[in-house]
């Protein structure tokens, strides 16, 4: 029912599984941007649930060629490394949307990123950016932007499609000692989030993500 942007200031809409589903077949309308919508998908708020192994949500952008399918090198290393145990096209098709069980490095909300910039051909290039005009933006601003990271522990909606990439779906293990070491240079680059003493978000719905990709 939100985009990646609007979900935090409608908490009175954010639902169950079960009451997201009713609510998507019955076409039930909610307030987002100011207006009130039809909800017409499904998606996933990014929680802290405490100190355990949790759902991860990621996001690799402009990394996939909308019409041939065809993934990036950096991409298809990146997803062989972490192992999330769920993956699928993401709604652009120009990218993957994936989740991993485990935490993220330092206590981190989210981690942000860019592999090379180099590693695909001109033609899904450019399919990348019909696709995806706020990539021209980037690019326009000497930006980077193809082969983007994004790793959210909490504090994030990422929509669903449920156009699942099985071969990218793997075992569901903890993989906080993966992460830490794969997402080390990114991290690097950042300063690390103040150490949450709050044992999770009461105000979240409570789901498993596994029953909202077995819906489709």
């Amino acid at each position: 029912a939100f985009t990646s942007t609007g979900w935090s200031h409608c908490p009175q809409d954010w639902l169950t599984f079960p009451e997201a589903l009713k609510a998507l077949k019955r076409k039930v309308k909610v307030f987002h941007d100011k207006m009130k919508r039809p909800v017409d998908g499904i998606g996933w708020l990014c929680g802290r649930t405490g100190d355990s192994p949790q759902i991860l949500g990621g996001d690799l952008d402009c990394c996939r060629d909308p019409e041939t399918g065809f993934i990036s090198p950096w991409a298809t290393d990146f997803l062989q490394q972490v192992k999330p145990f769920y993956a699928e096209v993401s709604p652009s098709k120009g990218g993957i949307r994936f989740f991993s069980w485990g935490r993220l490095p330092g206590g981190r909300d989210k981690v942000f990123g860019n592999g090379p910039q180099d590693d695909l051909p001109e033609e899904t290039r450019k399919r990348i950016l019909d696709a995806k005009p706020k990539a021209k933006e980037k690019l326009a601003m000497n930006k980077p932007a193809f082969n983007g990271l994004e790793f959210y522990e909490t504090g994030r909606h990422l929509t669903l499609t449920g156009e699942r990439l099985d071969e990218y779906c793997f075992i569901k293990e903890d993989a906080t000692t993966t992460l830490t070491q794969v997402l080390a240079p990114f991290a690097a680059a950042e300063k690390p989030a103040a150490k949450k003493t709050k044992k999770g978000n009461s105000s979240l719905p409570t789901f498993d993500i596994r029953d909202v990709i077995n819906c489709n």
